[in-house]
């Protein structure tokens, strides 16, 4: 735990730097969550990959589509999506009501 994303992509450029593997995790959650630690988790050479932990295999629902990832042996392969973002889209009211809408919506 370093605090967020771009902690985590500090920590990474100074493992990848020294030859250092890595384990890339999150304490847990959704696809949003999934698509965050996979798409830094493909930013690390295979050989310094030590193992990626897929939140998914943990719940039994999730609120998004098109999960961005596809592992094999234990998190050595692992793949994001090459769609904006996260790479997926939330199922329509898993997210609830906004709190706010600002401009540019009609």
């Amino acid at each position: 735990r370093v605090g967020g994303l771009t902690k985590a992509r500090r920590a990474r450029d100074m493992c990848v730097t020294a030859g250092i593997p890595m384990t890339i995790q999150d304490v847990g959650g959704s696809g949003i969550v999934q698509g965050a630690i996979f798409g830094l988790a493909q930013s690390v050479p295979k050989e310094l990959r030590h193992s990626v932990y897929n939140p998914l295999n943990r719940i039994f629902t999730d609120g998004f589509t098109d999960a961005p990832i596809r592992m094999q042996g234990g998190g050595a392969v692992v793949e994001a999506s090459d769609r904006p973002g996260l790479g997926q889209e939330p199922l329509p009211g898993s997210l609830g009501d906004p709190i706010a809408v600002y401009g540019g919506r009609d």
